[in-house]
Parts: structure tokens; C-alpha cells; sequence
């Protein structure tokens, strides 16, 4: 671990990476945004408490927030933002995502399947040769005498 964490820069980087503002990660830890402000530009040292409430709010660990390696490579910004919001659901709603993701999968290999037959449907298809069956009536249309 470095010697100087700056904790400021830490949590600058974790809620942009996160795509929170300030306003949302301040009512998520409940502080002021002047506080986060203050915080994240160096002029103001937070406490434990509150940076265990920032790094709850981030959903992270202390340990995760003073770890040299960036924990946010873990997954891309968009899976870290739907963790965020299951974290404050309760274990029902979070049953009733997991499903709705399994059936949207389902959907989802179904139309590429659907889509894959349908390319083949017109690549097999062959247009119907003209025979001499074929007659221009008085109006110009093309009919089958």
C-alpha cells in the first residue's frame, strides 16, 4: 500500500466510475454534498465512520476502498451500477431480477434464433421462373392464362 492514500482521489474515482454524482452518493451516505465536496477536493479528512458510510454507499468494503489494486476492474461500470441497486433490495425482488434476466436471455436466444432461420428461409428461397402461361391483360397487369 502507498503511504499517501489520498482519499479524496479514491472516492472521486470509485463514484465517477460508478457514473453517481455527488448529490447521489451524499443522500446514498448520508452526508451533505458540501461534506463529499470538501472530501473529494482534500480540504476536509473524513472520519472512519464516515468513510465506512461512503464505502456502504459505494457498495464496497473498507478494505476494497484501501486496496492498491482497482476493485472496479472487477466488472464494467454498468454491472457495478445494477449491484449497487440490488443492494438495496430485499431478497424477493432480487429472486424476481434473476428471473426477469433468465427469461430476457431466453428472449433474446430465441429472436437470434428466429432471425438465423429467417436468413436462411431467404437464401433457400427461389424466385418462380416466368412461363409462358403468362399474359398481359388489356389493363397491363401480368396474369396466369
Amino acid at each position: 500500500m502507498k503511504n499517501n492514500f489520498n482519499i479524496g482521489s479514491r472516492l472521486l474515482e470509485l463514484r465517477t466510475n460508478l457514473g453517481l454524482s455527488q448529490e447521489q452518493l451524499a443522500l446514498r451516505a448520508e452526508i451533505t454534498t458540501t461534506y463529499l465536496g470538501q472530501i473529494e477536493h482534500n480540504t476536509k479528512r473524513p472520519t472512519v465512520f464516515v468513510v465506512e458510510k461512503l464505502c456502504s454507499a459505494l457498495n464496497i468494503s473498507l478494505s476494497e476502498f484501501f486496496r492498491d489494486e482497482d476493485y472496479l476492474c472487477k466488472y464494467d461500470m454498468v454491472t457495478d451500477q445494477i449491484l449497487l441497486y440490488l443492494q438495496e433490495c430485499t431478497v424477493e425482488e432480487k429472486q424476481f431480477v434473476l428471473a426477469m434476466c433468465k427469461q430476457l436471455k431466453c428472449l433474446q436466444h430465441s429472436a437470434k434464433l428466429q432471425t438465423e432461420n429467417s436468413v436462411e428461409t431467404q437464401k433457400t428461397k427461389k424466385s418462380v421462373p416466368v412461363t409462358a402461361l403468362e399474359e398481359k391483360n388489356p389493363d397491363g397487369e401480368i396474369t396466369l392464362g
